[in-house]
């Protein structure tokens, strides 16, 4: 306990000190005392007995351990002969996978070789095939003057090697695609040396007649080989047009065209689609009626305006047709010519839907005029009766008097 108080000015304080407690035993109570530390030393272990112990411990650590090792090692040779068996497998798999893959492969080389050579006749290159690489790489060997030599690109020219990549796709089509039977080609000639390309049409013509093929180019003169060489087989060409009013379409006939013109008339200006069916129609007159018109070069007689192509079929008709000759309907045509042309340019004057109307009714006119009822199609300046001086169409519904 502390107290302060002042006194003349000074401060004085003063402290209490508690005296420590002594405790006093008597002889008894030491003697007993000094007998529990006498036991209790005598309860401690020796040295001998510490190791005993300490030998216990790490003979229990030696079993866990030896048990671990046990159960452990039964676990490992499990996994082992596990890996063993897996290894055999894998290498039985792959030996079966392997045989049956080079008898996939066998079977395309013998189309790749045939294909191959159709493109290549007569060159030192021969017994083109498939062969395996090590457990699944495949690439081609082929012969070069008499030895069998690999890869392709030691030897053959980018020409070449794209040749081998069309006769192994074709060949696969012909294997894994035979259910439909169906191929897309786009543009596989781009890399193709000038010489191999008709050989690959007739490639085409000889090995895939009943098979259905589009084959896309952008190329006009390989577009006009085709055209030579597979429309007799009975394929179709048509040109893929784009305009701005109807996008990307494959180039539409007359009735095509007209369908499009009733869709888009009620929204959008159709002069453009009217001046078009007019040019289709009179160019599918004029070809089945084997009309004469001036030579032009290349793609230039694809586009004989309406015009033209009306003045000589009139022409020929007048010639040729006496039942036709004079008909009202040619002079019709020429303000319904003048009405899809000057709507199909820029031009101050609306075109209005009656004027769409009378010219559509021309040029359906015109059409009945040499098409079938029953048929649908045009009469042919080929389709000759015998005897007559008349001319039919495919079916013979329809005749037609022509000188």
């Amino acid at each position: 306990m502390s107290a302060s108080r002042a006194r003349g000015g000074h401060a004085y304080s003063a402290t209490s000190v508690s005296r420590p407690t002594r405790v006093r035993l008597s002889r008894q109570e030491c003697r007993a005392s000094g007998g529990a530390i006498a036991e209790s030393e005598s309860l401690k272990f020796t040295e001998y007995e510490n190791k005993i112990i300490a030998l216990l411990e790490r003979l229990r650590d030696i079993r866990e351990a030896f048990y671990h090792y046990d159960t452990n090692s039964r676990t490992v040779s499990s996994f082992e002969t596990q890996i063993l068996s897996l290894g055999t497998l894998f290498d039985r798999f792959v030996q079966v996978q392997n045989a049956a893959l080079q008898s996939v492969l066998d079977k395309i080389s013998e189309d790749v070789g045939t294909f191959y050579k159709a493109l290549h006749p007569g060159e030192t290159v021969d017994k083109v095939r498939l062969r395996m690489v090590g457990e699944e790489g495949i690439e081609f060997e082929y012969y070069f003057h008499g030895k069998p030599t690999h890869p392709p690109f030691k030897y053959l020219s980018e020409s070449h090697l794209n040749s081998l990549g069309v006769v192994l796709f074709l060949a696969s089509a012909k294997l894994f695609n035979c259910a439909s039977e169906f191929l897309v080609l786009d543009d596989i000639v781009t890399s193709f040396d000038g010489n191999h390309r008709r050989r690959l049409l007739r490639l085409l013509k000889d090995n895939f007649a009943d098979w259905q093929i589009i084959l896309l180019t952008h190329e006009a003169f390989w577009f006009d080989m085709i055209k030579k060489e597979l429309l007799p087989q009975g394929w179709i060409a048509r040109d893929l047009v784009c305009d701005n009013d109807n996008g990307i379409q494959i180039e539409p006939s007359a009735k095509d065209i007209k369908t499009l013109i009733v869709t888009k008339r009620q929204k959008y200006d159709v002069s453009n689609d009217l001046r078009k069916m007019l040019e289709a129609t009179l160019k599918e007159i004029c070809f089945n009626c084997d009309v004469k018109l001036a030579f032009r070069y290349n793609d230039q007689n694809e586009r004989r305006m309406s015009g033209e192509l009306l003045s000589e079929l009139r022409s020929t008709v007048n010639r040729k047709c006496a039942e036709l000759k004079g008909a009202a309907i040619f002079s019709q045509l020429e303000g319904s010519n003048l009405i899809a042309t000057v709507g199909s340019h820029d031009n101050v004057e609306a075109i209005t839907g009656g004027d769409i109307d009378v010219s559509l009714s021309d040029i359906e006119t015109l059409a009945t005029l040499f098409s079938c009822a029953r048929c649908g199609r045009y009469v042919e300046a080929k389709n000759v009766l015998p005897g007559k001086q008349k001319i039919t169409c495919k079916c013979g519904g329809k005749e037609l008097d022509w000188k």
